[in-house]
């Protein structure tokens, strides 16, 4: 089951990040739409450590994806979702730490509970 949950995170991840950077305004509803119902069926395929593991993933993964697909520095935040206004008074290098931490400690975490 945890390779059918790998698969949707790939999916999901390609789509989103692939309509994002196509928009000329990022659809956040859109992105909504997409990723509980996936999320929700990886934490049924697996389990809420495995969930909490590729949500944190996720987070970085896209932030950084995208950052990169607009040719910024990879910890760039766009300015209209309610995560970028909440990362936005932060210095780079503590928006890194913050979501690295994040991603570490949900891999302690899935380890450790596993």
């Amino acid at each position: 089951m945890i390779y059918i949950a790998i698969a949707i995170w790939l999916v999901l991840y390609v789509i989103d990040l692939s309509t994002d950077l196509k928009a000329k305004k990022v659809n956040h509803f859109r992105g909504a739409l997409l990723r509980v119902p996936a999320f929700v069926a990886i934490y049924f395929l697996t389990s809420l450590n495995f969930t909490l593991v590729a949500l944190t993933a996720y987070f970085l993964c896209f932030d950084v994806g995208f950052a990169l697909g607009k040719n910024k520095h990879p910890f760039w935040l766009g300015t209209t979702s309610f995560l970028d206004k909440l990362q936005a008074p932060l210095p780079y290098w503590l928006r890194a730490v913050i979501k690295i931490g994040l991603v570490v400690f949900s891999i302690y975490l899935y380890i450790t509970r596993h």
